[in-house]
């Protein structure tokens, strides 16, 4: 029960099913019947946020991890869901993934804003997110030049292009480049990536997740780079653990693993620096 007071879920809703236990109780009937799940079973997996908080509690180290990823994916192939639940699972994974899309939907958000605020439920709510002002933009595409000591060569860091944040928090990458920057990291566009695939994965949409995973190994191997990165968390666990998406295929899954290896998260680049004295006026 270590993992009871880690799971957000059940810290909010205090309900057996919306804990890791109950959860895998729920799943392993699931999946042991086989067949369509019942609407408890998809209601209390769904409110499963995946923050994995129960599995680095757990001391009999219970991957939870790979059993809702399978739980998620045979929802996704035998559930039917409601004609509301299936539009927004499509935006989701077809527009949000797609940062010229978010750009659009932006836009139609502000333009409809009076429309927006009568939206019923999840739908609406998205829409009323998209009103809130914030410094939307571009996703940066050019990074400040490394300052190197002389005779010293600069690391290589491919940058994912990324989805939403790169169009809702534009100045995130554009600030991660200027740190690097200073540490004499040489920070480029990974040209021919896009979405990580982690939005589509979670939804149980594993064929659109193994198609961005694709298209992202594909970039990092026509480069030269030392690292690629991320500056999303979320995604920066999904390239880590990519590999697991291809297992037991002979092509993809050895390409995926030094992929995933080459994954770097930013603290492991921002390294302290000296501290300099400051410069009296």
């Amino acid at each position: 029960g270590f993992c009871l007071a880690t799971c957000p879920t059940y810290v909010e809703l205090g309900d057996e099913r919306d804990s890791p236990r109950g959860r895998i109780v729920l799943m392993k009937d699931m999946l042991e019947k086989g067949g369509a799940p019942t609407d408890e079973q998809v209601f209390h997996i769904d409110r499963c946020l995946s923050c994995l908080n129960c599995k680095t509690a757990c001391p009999s180290s219970v991957n939870y991890q790979r059993l809702v990823d399978q739980a998620r994916i045979h929802i996704q192939e035998h559930y039917h869901r409601p004609l509301g639940d299936r539009l927004l699972r499509w935006i989701i994974a077809k527009v949000f993934t797609r940062p010229a899309l978010v750009r659009i939907g932006l836009l139609m958000a502000r333009l409809g804003a009076p429309i927006a605020r009568l939206l019923p439920g999840r739908l609406g709510a998205m829409a009323k997110m998209g009103l809130i002002e914030r410094p939307t933009g571009r996703p940066a595409t050019h990074f400040p030049p490394p300052v190197l000591a002389p005779g010293a060569k600069a690391l290589r860091i491919a940058i994912m292009p990324g989805c939403v944040q790169g169009v809702l928090a534009p100045q995130i990458d554009s600030a991660v480049g200027r740190v690097l920057a200073r540490r004499g990291i040489e920070l480029v566009v990974l040209e021919g990536a896009g979405c990580c695939g982690a939005l589509p994965h979670h939804m149980g949409r594993e064929a659109d997740s193994r198609a961005w995973a694709r298209m992202a190994i594909e970039a990092f191997e026509r480069g030269r780079y030392d690292g690629v990165l991320t500056t999303a968390t979320g995604c920066s666990a999904q390239l880590k653990d990519i590999a697991q998406q291809f297992a037991g295929d002979a092509v993809w899954e050895p390409r995926a693993r030094a992929f995933a290896a080459a994954s770097r998260d930013f603290l492991d680049l921002c390294t302290p620096m000296k501290a300099t004295a400051p410069i009296a006026a």
